[in-house]
């Protein structure tokens, strides 16, 4: 039986801190994260803001990490990438794990239920993430999309691709099984085109590190900008800018064409 425990930095920041350095301890062996430079910077990570606990017969099995504000959208000076602000109506799912004992089956779902139902609650429109490639579909079927739109609608180049994904039934156990796939990398090679790969992401107005000299696992490896709207919620576009924007993007003929080559068997350290 599942149960929830919010915590903010708000309430405490020592507590707060304490929770960020307990989850390293607790998951990092779960999370399949092994990387020491990227637990550092998660601890000290200021922009996260508040951290679900879920338990499972009253055991910590599970938590969501999220950075409040943080929302991307197309930018107006370069065709397929993205520049983030973090002043939107928005939560940004910085780290999602549960022990896999049984899998994240079921706790994932329901965390990613808790976190929409709170997110509403609390006034907020979206919910963001960049989802690592094996798992995309999983979050599509929990009603993300890959789409920077603030209605929620995807380019149809892509939205047509996932429903192939979905017609096949595309599963992944690990990046690279979905990496040796070739209906899915031509999926994630048309999604990074769109700008939806996190290295793509212009936060600050500084790149993450993805262009056309990187390699191509770079620009997918590192996760895939996914949106999900919350129910009955709706958002004006006010800056005309942003929207002629959009529309650019989510027109194929102004789309750049780039074919980035995913290797078929990549290694992962």
């Amino acid at each position: 039986m599942f149960s929830f425990v919010w915590v903010t930095r708000e309430q405490s920041r020592r507590e707060f801190g304490e929770i960020l350095r307990q989850i390293e301890y607790n998951f990092r062996r779960s999370c399949n994260i092994g990387q020491n430079h990227y637990w550092t910077n998660f601890v000290r990570n200021t922009g996260i803001s508040r951290v679900l606990m879920l338990y499972d017969h009253n055991e910590w099995t599970g938590f969501v990490a999220i950075k409040e504000g943080f929302q991307c959208f197309p930018d107006a000076k370069e065709s397929g990438a993205a520049e983030c602000t973090d002043t939107n109506p928005s939560w940004y799912i910085e780290l999602i794990c549960a022990h896999s004992d049984g899998g994240i089956k079921g706790r994932g779902t329901a965390m990613i239920e808790e976190v929409t139902k709170a997110a509403q609650r609390f006034g907020m429109r979206f919910i963001t993430l960049s989802a690592l490639p094996y798992v995309i579909m999983w979050y599509y079927q929990l009603g993300f999309r890959l789409t920077l739109d603030v209605a929620c609608s995807e380019p149809s180049e892509l939205e047509q691709l996932a429903q192939l994904m979905r017609d096949k039934l595309k599963r992944f156990r690990s990046d690279q099984e979905a990496f040796e796939d070739e209906d899915f990398v031509n999926f994630l090679r048309r999604a990074v085109a769109y700008g939806l790969g996190a290295k793509r992401l212009k936060y600050k107005n500084a790149s993450t590190g993805c262009d056309s000299v990187n390699k191509p696992e770079d620009c997918a490896g590192d996760g895939i900008y996914m949106t999900l709207c919350i129910p009955e919620k709706t958002f004006e576009i006010q800056d005309q800018d942003r929207l002629d924007s959009f529309m650019n993007w989510v027109s194929t003929s102004t789309m750049p064409r780039e074919e980035f080559q995913l290797p078929v068997g990549m290694d992962t350290d």
